[in-house]
């Protein structure tokens, strides 16, 4: 207990002869776990005796019962032995992981690694194995000694071995059950090694065993190990047989069988389930090729002398005198004449040898004037008989064959076979290139012929590096050949020329006039110089033509320069020199094909032209490729276009027949007046030195046109001055055709010329606002004065005879515009709108809105603003101010500038001048449109009609005969009125009123509300009842806005005003409740009254008698708990109507009228003049500027109140609940917390009071 007074107690001894027992502890096994102990007791009858607490081991009973066998004395006669038998529980055996672990308990873990199940197991004590995917699992005491666990072995399946065991030990932070594993020993726990950590796995792991390699295997060069076969993978290892029957043997990926003579290493693996273990083997391949030079050597090795009978000799032989041979093994370089020399190898018998065939060598004896030339090799040597002294000698490999391919089974020889070949000679060597020598090739001059009548190459072989000019012509001749072949050429200059040529990847360098005649290239080629013939040349500047124009290409003969020389050195054919003209394209439609496309796109071509000649002396006809240059010129050209005069071209004088080119062609043809006629614009004349506008100087303003041939001249874009200063600006009207053409640089002139005449008047100036076009193609342009326009689409149809000048034409616009004369609002202007005050007219006796279009960007916009505003309320009956509006009927603050240039609506304020003849109107949203004869008095109704409605908006239903308003606003009803003219017998009169209706919202909040004594005030009074939110006990109201006046028929739209209310700590919001009220009993009884009053509506009326200075009326109305609720409406309802109010309650009421109205210090002096008189006081209501109409609105006819109500919420309760026992600390936990309010709810704790956030914290 928590009272010390009660935690009092009282022992009393008693003397008496003590008992004894033996207590022993043992195990399920018997084995003693503690020494016998001898116990003394006191008890004398009955006795208990306790286990001992042994860690590691539990006890099958915590205690046992003691009957002492005594004598009659008390004495004890028999001394018993008391057993407690222990179940060891140092180690347990769990099912698996997830069971819990006890305190002071390390678990072991063994278990196969992960994803090697397959490969072995676990085995426990008792030789069992563990299940895949599972784990042997013991918890052991702490201070447990490994040699005291009952440690697992593992077991190997079959291909797999054990690798060894791994450990993880886990461990965690003070105050954390979270386990952090780290990496332990890699073994089990050994001899009298404990653990102390939380927990430990021991991961056993496996691997696949690896394949043994067998002794190196021997391969002929026709065997070979196929890296794709199971089988030969399986051949190369020792332990397959260690494998189970899913075991699959491969080569490793990538592994490649090594043909190649020699000891070679390939890697084996062997795949067992997802395991994979390799080796690497070895094996050797025999040579299939080995020479002389190592035979001896492969004999002697165990696998060459097993084998060498399967090789057979391959000779290769030569003669020394005609050539040497160089192999493998030597050359014969330094053998003496008339031997021979021999190469051998040995190859592998059936199998195909790709061997290297020994290089041969012809001898050179240049004393004699001749060399030998290896030719190839041959098993068979032929030679002449006397029956066939030119027998074709056959070769077995070529003299280029670096590689022959053989398939021997027995040996074979191969003799060398040379051929003599003199140093020059001009036939080839079974038509190719005799052996170390060039060709060398002479020609005449192109187009010429040789003096035998060929006009071919002459080919000689000369022996490499021979000088040609000493080389005689043949061997009967001993004339030099260059001699010779001068001597067979016509007109020869007697030197010779160096053609460029490659030979493969070098190339043979021109030369001019050779003079070192020394051969040493695989070809060249020597041209003579000969006198030549004229060329025809082309124009190298380009000649001209117009578009689509035929007629206008030049003949093509004017693209040669040279004609008459040409002509000169020409064949002539019947009488005509034997030359030819035309474009160098196969057929004549292609011709024409070109034609037509460079007449049809003005550009610069180039134009491919075939001359053809027949020399006088030439073989054949020569022809010529050469390209001339055409520029097409456009029908429609712009002055920028055409070039300006070359001086560095000479000039085309008198007689002279060359055809004219390049920019004198192409400037002659544009401004020869029979071809082509100028078009140009100018810009229109100065008004009181100032330009009216101005045209686009980035664009052409002078065309040359194709005369009366081509149409599209485009006028530059033509742009009207901007004078905002002075209040206007001009505006591009179009384009005027002058008589008489005026060079553009020449514009002074325009005013003389503009018409044919030299006193043409301006062009007239209009107020008129003139819309430019976008891109002024309209059809018909007329100015002011009837003249007649031109429009640039006009413009571009037309074509032309003559040189032709367009003169712009402005017209000058202001920049504030009356929308009377335009009633299409003018591009780049805003439309304000002014208006009389409501009912109002101008002094010109008209109503209609005046609407003036302002030039939005000028720069003097604010100031054309301000001046029309101040010139048009000099235009209004008592004008005091403006109110100024955007297009969304919203208000523009009097510092709004306007900068985004909107439209504004101005409406006048001015003082009340109504016609007598016109009512004025309030109405709600939803009402009728009055009738016409109650819009206008005075008149015959039968003469009254509407005739339009414009404003806040209507809808019609039922036809047009009712119409109702739909928004808030002005309406205006415009009537027409018909009466008849007195001065004409039988005429009419007729004229427009307009009717304004002020149209008020069904909802109006009360900062809102008009003037108490304006006509919508007492609109307001009669129509409206009004709605007050208020928030009941245990909330407040959060909306700024919650007294409104509702319409009285559609009350129920107030449900689109609730506003927001907020309840206090310990309460919630419950519902809404409505009480309504009026000051006439006659229209106070309701049916659904005559129920019990609640709280609210007592409450609600009470507060209302208050509000009149009734707080008697209002203590009754309280204390009416049994009353109906009609019953207290009709006792609020009698006292406001009493007459005979208290001078106190009158007083009380006009200072509560004072406080509402805001009028604070009015309401002071009232409550404190006691004993002035109601009406004294009244005056001060009115000195203070609260009329009748005020009063009326403080207390109105009826009112209804609807009231927020809150609930309190119900008290915190507490459940506490546990158990307790002396010495030990009680948790109690709290139940029901969400229910009720915590925040300052209070609970007793041993007498101290304590917050429930304290309790619970």
């Amino acid at each position: 207990s928590s009272d010390e007074k009660q935690n009092t107690g009282e022992f009393i001894y008693q003397t008496y002869n003590t008992r004894k027992y033996k207590v022993k502890y043992i195990d399920q096994n018997g084995k003693e776990l503690l020494p016998e102990s001898e116990v003394s007791s006191v008890n004398r009858k009955y006795d208990v005796v306790f286990y001992k607490p042994i860690e590691g081991f539990v006890p099958e009973s915590t205690q046992q019962n003691i009957t002492y066998t005594t004598d009659s004395e008390g004495k004890q006669t028999r001394e018993d032995t008391f057993i407690f038998k222990y179940k060891d529980v140092r180690v347990l055996k769990r099912n698996d992981d997830k069971q819990a672990r006890p305190d002071h308990y390390t678990r072991y873990v063994f278990k196969v690694a992960d994803g090697q199940d397959s490969m072995g197991s676990v085995v426990d004590w008792q030789n069992k194995d563990v299940a895949d995917d599972s784990a042997l699992v013991y918890d052991a005491i702490k201070g447990t000694k490994a040699y005291q666990m009952p440690l697992p072995t593992v077991k190997a399946k079959p291909g797999f071995e054990f690798v060894g065991w791994t450990s993880k030990v886990g461990s965690s932070e003070v105050g954390s059950h979270t386990l952090q594993y780290s990496d332990g020993v890699n073994r089990l726990p050994i001899r009298s090694e404990e653990q102390n950590n939380p927990e430990v796995i021991y991961i056993a792991h496996f691997k696949l065993k690896a394949p043994v390699a067998a002794a190196p295997q021997v391969l002929k060069p026709i065997e070979k190990i196929s890296t794709g076969s199971s089988d030969d993978a399986k051949k190369l290892i020792t332990n397959a047989s260690d494998y189970p029957d899913g075991a699959t043997f491969s080569f490793a990926p990538g592994e490649k069988f090594d043909n190649t003579p020699g000891l070679h290493k390939i890697k084996v693996q062997v795949h067992l389930g997802n395991n994979i273990a390799e080796a690497e083997v070895l094996y050797r391949v025999l040579p299939d090729l080995v020479y002389a030079s190592e035979w001896d050597k492969f004999k002697a090795t165990d696998y060459g002398k097993a084998h060498i009978d399967e090789y057979a000799p391959i000779t290769f032989t030569g003669k020394n005198d005609e050539g040497t041979i160089i192999g493998h093994d030597g050359d014969n370089a330094n053998h003496p004449a008339g031997e021979k020399t021999t190469l051998t190898a040995y190859v592998y018998k059936g199998k195909e040898v790709r061997i290297r065939v020994p290089q041969a060598f012809g001898n050179d004896y240049s004393d004699q004037h001749y060399h030998y030339v290896f030719k190839g090799w041959a098993t068979n040597v032929v030679k002449p008989t006397a029956e066939n002294p030119k027998q074709e000698q056959t070769f077995d490999i070529n003299s280029s064959d670096r590689y022959k391919k053989v398939n021997l089974q027995d040996g074979v020889t191969y003799h060398a076979i040379y051929k003599r070949i003199d140093y020059f000679s001009s036939s080839s060597d079974n038509g190719t290139v005799p052996e170390d020598s060039v060709v060398a090739i002479f020609k005449p001059a192109p187009g010429r012929k040789w003096k035998d009548g060929t006009d071919g190459p002459k080919v000689f072989y000369v022996k490499k590096g021979t000088d040609l000019s000493q080389i005689p012509y043949s061997a009967s001749d001993q004339t030099s050949a260059l001699t010779r072949l001068q001597e067979n050429l016509t007109n020869a200059k007697g030197t010779w020329n160096r053609s460029s040529m490659i030979n493969g990847k070098e190339e043979v360098t021109p030369i001019d006039d050779v003079s070192n005649w020394k051969v040493d290239k695989p070809f060249q080629e020597f041209v003579a110089d000969q006198t030549p013939w004229t060329e025809p040349t082309v124009q190298t500047d380009y000649l001209v033509a117009v578009q689509d124009k035929p007629d206008t290409l030049p003949k093509l003969t004017d693209f040669i320069t040279n004609m008459s020389q040409l002509k000169a050195d020409a064949a002539v054919n019947n009488g005509i020199e034997d030359i030819k003209v035309e474009y160098d394209l196969p057929t004549e439609a292609e011709q024409n094909k070109l034609k037509q496309k460079m007449l049809k796109k003005p550009a610069l071509y180039t134009v491919p032209l075939k001359v053809t000649v027949k020399y006088k002396d030439a073989a054949d006809y020569k022809t010529y490729r050469l390209v001339g240059r055409l520029k097409v010129l456009y029908q429609l050209m712009y002055d920028k276009s055409l070039p300006k005069p070359d001086s560095t071209q000479p000039s085309h004088q008198p007689g002279d027949t060359n055809p004219l080119t390049g920019v004198a062609a192409e400037r002659d043809l544009v401004l020869n007046k029979d071809k082509y006629v100028k078009v140009n614009f100018i810009n229109a004349n100065q008004v009181d030195h100032k330009d009216q506008g101005s045209l686009d100087k980035d664009t052409t303003k002078l065309y040359y046109v194709l005369k009366d041939d081509v149409t599209g001249v485009k006028a530059p874009q033509a742009v009207g001055k901007n004078y905002d200063a002075d209040g206007y600006h001009y505006v591009f009207k179009g384009w005027r055709k002058l008589e008489n053409f005026v060079d553009n640089d020449n514009s002074n002139a325009r005013s003389s010329v503009r018409r044919g005449s030299a006193n043409q008047p301006e062009i007239p100036v209009t107020t008129l606002m003139v819309s430019e076009p976008a891109s002024a193609t309209s059809v018909d342009v007329q100015n002011a004065n009837g003249e007649k326009l031109l429009t640039n689409d006009e413009i571009r149809k037309l074509k032309y005879s003559e040189n032709t000048t367009y003169q712009a034409v402005y017209e000058k616009v202001m920049n504030i515009i009356d929308a009377k004369s335009n009633e299409k609002i003018p591009d780049n202007y805003v439309p304000y709108v002014f208006l009389p005050a409501f009912g109002r007219k101008w002094d010109d006796g008209s109503y209609k809105p005046k609407v003036i279009y302002f030039k939005s960007d000028s720069t003097t916009y604010e100031n054309d603003v301000n001046n029309k505003t101040n010139e048009l309320k000099q235009q209004l009956k008592g004008f005091s101010k403006w109110e100024v509006y955007d297009a969304g009927n919203k208000p523009v603050p009097s510092t709004d500038t306007n900068k985004n240039r909107q439209i504004r609506v101005y409406v006048a304020n001015q003082i009340a001048d109504m016609p007598v003849n016109v009512s004025q109107f309030v109405k709600s949203v939803g009402d009728e449109v009055p009738a016409p004869d109650e819009l206008v008095s005075g008149v015959d109704p039968n003469n009254l009609e509407i005739a339009g409605m414009h404003g806040a908006g209507v809808v019609y239903s039922s036809g047009a005969n009712s119409v109702r308003i739909a928004k808030p606003g002005i309406t205006t009803v415009r009537v027409k009125v018909e009466t008849s003219d007195p001065n004409k017998k039988d005429a009419k009169i007729v004229r427009y009123e307009n009717v304004p209706i002020q149209v008020l919202p069904n909802v109006i909040a009360e900062r809102d509300l008009p003037s108490a004594g304006s006509q919508a005030g007492k609109f307001i009074l009669e129509n409206y009842t009004k709605v007050t939110y208020v928030a009941g006990n245990g909330g407040t109201m959060q909306s700024p806005m919650h007294t409104y006046w509702v319409r009285k028929d559609r009350m129920s739209e107030i449900k689109n005003y609730i506003p927001d209310v907020l309840a206090n700590k310990g309460y919630i919001f419950k519902n809404w409740d409505e009480v309504s009220y009026s000051k006439h009993i006659d229209t106070i009884y309701n049916s659904a009254d005559n129920h019990k009053s609640t709280d609210i509506e007592r409450e609600t009326l009470a507060k209302i008698a208050e509000r009149y200075g009734m707080s008697f009326t209002a203590n009754v109305i309280r204390k009416s708990k049994n009353s109906t609720f009609a019953a207290i409406k009709n006792i609020l309802a009698e006292a406001i109507n009493n007459e005979n109010m208290s001078y106190e309650a009158s007083r009380n009421r006009l200072a509560i009228v004072a406080e509402t109205l805001g009028k604070s210090y009015t309401a002071k002096i009232i409550r404190n003049s006691q004993h002035s008189t109601i009406e004294a006081l009244k005056n001060l209501l009115v000195q203070a500027g609260i009329t009748d109409a005020d009063i009326a609105m403080v207390f109105p006819e009826s009112e209804t109140i609807i009231t927020a109500n809150f609930e309190k919420m119900a008290p915190m309760k507490f459940k506490f609940s546990g158990s307790a026992r002396e010495g030990v600390l009680t948790n109690f936990r709290l139940q029901n917390m969400t229910e009720g309010d915590v925040n300052n709810t209070t609970v007793t704790v041993d007498g101290k009071k304590v917050t429930i956030n304290e309790l619970v914290a």
